[in-house]
């Protein structure tokens, strides 16, 4: 090897390394500085000024190994960890926990005879033992129905319920604009029996002869496929006892593999754009490769084998270019394996997507989207408009690619948190940052989310978005991502008014402004489409101030305590009942809860003062910014009238705050952040602790408890280090 060629290339890439070699700082030195150190062979430095050992004897070769040696003054590519093995063994667990073997107990093909207006059974009743089962019912329109019938009202309505029961929780209720984009319905129930009970299809007819008529029924047993599989061999329970510690075991033997990847160096041209790109092509070509050689989905129609085998390769082919592209997107596999599983789920009706597939086929029926119920829509116009796009796929293929855009979303919040909320301070180790904490703890919550169907995860990116934006003063697009944040859903509106309590009025006048407008442009299209809805979202998303129904145990909010302690509101979970309240109705709730939200406001304007002190991008503004967004997010989450518990995904943008509080030092930071970090995680630990936390309003507690942390002012030692 030719190491003074070698070496004149790269010090040719490298001026500043070409520098150090000469013997100092060329910029602060001078050439008659470089010589007088190469004279009186003084210690090379380099470009950041520490010092280095150089053997002037063997000038070539020693030029070579200094040109290699790593520099913090000059710009090195950035490394990625590779594991192949790891993602395969979690792909395989997932496959095996998650996938489930269906076996068929009943099926009844029909046509059945057209129904007439009142409540009609489908078949005998038909009895299941203990176990889980999935009923599906398929629903063909054959004409318009007998009585005009507005897109968005309710026909006809289908449920599987007990025989002994009048009124069955597993019902379906079907609409005009149901089939605005095909002629057959899928609608599947999960069910999980007990006990032995008897069981049957009821269809029932609200006016006269809906046109529609129940093409076929079906019940199928579901078994886990790791239980199934390993029960082939192992009789008895044995299976069942065996499968927890097999997926113990592959978990570890994943983190085993996980640092024996090897490492590789990011490409100079991946940018987030690109590199985003690249990964939804992969999510979407592992999942067709998932669902033609393992296929978790059951189609209404399945396809021909042969073009089973054809687009598996394919998709297969394509999966291997991409990762061979970028090695990083291995790791689309196992999400590609939860974005099937949860288009699974999706045919039932209860999902947050399924309100917002239903209303995209309210808009193609030219229907009034808010008017929907029970199931309602309370997104801004813009949202609803672009749920139109989403009846373009069917529900399990829409359900798979908007999974896979909210993975790519949470994501990108990680580093986004790391770059626009914690200033790039320094930790004691390459795990121990704000960023990573903050998600162990509120994974939870974003799991809930992506579950659901929600768009707060969406949310979180935006406003994350806006807050790396600004740590960089780029003003004008944190103006632009916190306007696509009000475009999800109105309270990203309080980041906005928080930021111009700092004194910048004029941008957050301007950044509301553009938001208004993006909402009113949206409304001017929702109403050409249909009459009324433009106007549909200031109807329907106010709630009245004599109502107590926001005060159901869900609600998280400021409101929804309230209602529960001060008003009096009914609370209805399998194992909490009551909690103390002075039931003093809903005007003494709304006084106490205008009261909250005035100390809630106020703090948001003591932090908003504290970053109007100073400014990025110096640290000390990074961090006054961080905590004034923390506090925006808080209130947020507070004021807003409905706050479920998937809503509480975007708590991670505070506990990245917090948790950077608690690694510079701040024990008080550290004990709120453990104290909302075991409020977040030990819910999913068993059903009664989960209603227990939710009907004493634990998230809100845990909210306020957060939002006073955040008044509380850095101590001198804990500030950045270097």
């Amino acid at each position: 090897m030719d190491h003074g060629r070698d070496a004149k290339r790269r010090r040719k890439e490298t001026p500043a390394a070409r520098a150090s070699i000469e013997g100092g700082d060329a910029g602060r030195l001078g050439m008659s500085g470089i010589w007088r150190n190469l004279a009186n062979r003084r210690a090379a430095v380099k470009a950041d000024g520490s010092r280095l050992r150089v053997d002037y004897s063997k000038p070539v070769a020693e030029t070579a190994r200094v040109m290699a040696a790593p520099n913090r003054g000059e710009k090195r590519p950035h490394r990625t960890r590779i594991s192949a093995a790891a993602a395969l063994v979690v792909t395989l667990i997932l496959l095996l926990l998650g996938g489930r073997e269906t076996r068929i107990v009943v099926r009844q093909p029909g046509p059945f005879p057209s129904a007439t207006e009142g409540r009609t059974s489908l078949g005998d009743p038909i009895l299941l033992t203990p176990g889980r089962y999935r009923a599906r019912v398929v629903v063909e329109r054959v004409s318009a129905p007998s009585w005009l019938a507005p897109p968005t009202s309710e026909v006809a309505r289908v449920s599987f319920t007990p025989v002994d029961a009048p009124e069955g929780r597993d019902a379906f209720g079907f609409r005009p604009f149901d089939f605005a984009r095909q002629r057959t319905r899928v609608v599947q129930f999960a069910l999980r029996v007990r006990s032995e009970s008897r069981r049957q299809w009821i269809w029932e007819e609200t006016r006269g002869s809906s046109g529609m008529r129940v093409v076929e029924t079906r019940i199928t047993r579901e078994t886990p496929l790791g239980v199934s599989s390993v029960g082939r061999a192992l009789r008895g329970d044995t299976a069942r006892l065996l499968l927890p510690v097999a997926a113990v075991f592959a978990a570890l033997l994943a983190i085993l593999f996980l640092p024996a990847g090897r490492e590789e160096p990011s490409r100079p041209g991946a940018g987030a754009a690109s590199l985003t790109l690249f990964g939804l092509l992969g999510y979407g070509a592992a999942g067709i490769v998932l669902w033609c050689w393992l296929p978790p989905l059951e189609p209404l129609a399945p396809p021909p084998a042969a073009l089973l085998v054809v687009a598996g390769i394919a998709a297969t082919v394509a999966f291997l270019f991409l990762v061979r592209r970028h090695s990083a997107l291995v790791w689309t596999l196992p999400v590609a394996a939860l974005g099937l599983q949860y288009a699974g789920t999706l045919v039932g009706p209860k999902s947050d997507f399924q309100v917002y597939y239903n209303a995209g086929l309210a808009l193609w029926a030219g229907g009034d989207p808010y008017a929907i119920r029970p199931e309602r829509v309370l997104n801004p116009p813009p949202f609803v408009l672009a749920c139109g796009l989403l009846p373009m796929l069917c529900v399990p293929a829409a359900g798979f690619l908007w999974f896979g855009l909210k993975a790519a979303a949470a994501v990108w919040c990680v580093p986004l948190a790391r770059i626009g909320l914690t200033a790039g301070g320094w930790h004691r180790s390459r795990w121990l940052r704000p960023e990573f904490l903050a998600l162990l703890a509120g994974a939870r919550l974003m799991g809930m989310d992506l579950q659901f169907g929600n768009t707060n995860v969406l949310v979180l990116l935006a406003l994350l978005a806006a807050a790396a934006a600004w740590a960089h003063g780029r003003i004008g697009c944190a103006a632009a991502a916190l306007a696509g944040g009000v475009a999800l859903k109105a309270t990203p509106a309080v980041a906005i008014v928080g930021a111009g309590l700092s004194g910048r009025w004029r941008w957050a006048t301007s950044a509301l402004l553009i938001s208004f407008a993006v909402i009113a442009l949206s409304g001017v299209a929702l109403e050409l489409r249909a009459p009324g809805a433009g106007w549909g979202f200031l109807r329907e998303a106010p709630p009245s101030p004599g109502d107590l129904s926001m005060g159901r145990v869900d609600n998280q909010s400021l409101r929804g305590m309230t209602d529960r302690t001060i008003g009096g509101a009914e609370i209805e979970t399998k194992t909490v009942h009551s909690v103390p309240s002075l039931r003093l109705g809903a005007p003494a709730a709304r006084a106490v809860e205008a009261i909250l939200a005035v100390a809630v406001l106020g703090v948001v304007a003591l932090l908003a003062r504290r970053a109007a002190r100073s400014a990025p991008p110096s640290p000390e503004g990074v961090l006054a910014w961080a905590s004034l967004w923390a506090g925006a997010t808080l209130a947020m989450l507070l004021l807003s009238p409905g706050s479920w518990t998937v809503h509480f995904a975007l708590l991670y943008l505070p506990l990245v705050v917090l948790a950077g509080r608690a690694l510079r030092g701040d024990r008080i930071a550290g004990a709120v952040f453990t104290f909302v970090a075991l409020i977040a995680i030990l819910p999913a630990t068993s059903r009664e602790l989960s209603d227990l936390c939710t009907a004493w309003s634990s998230l809100t507690v845990a909210s306020l408890v957060s939002l006073a942390a955040l008044t509380r002012p850095e101590p001198a030692s804990t500030a950045l280090r270097p």
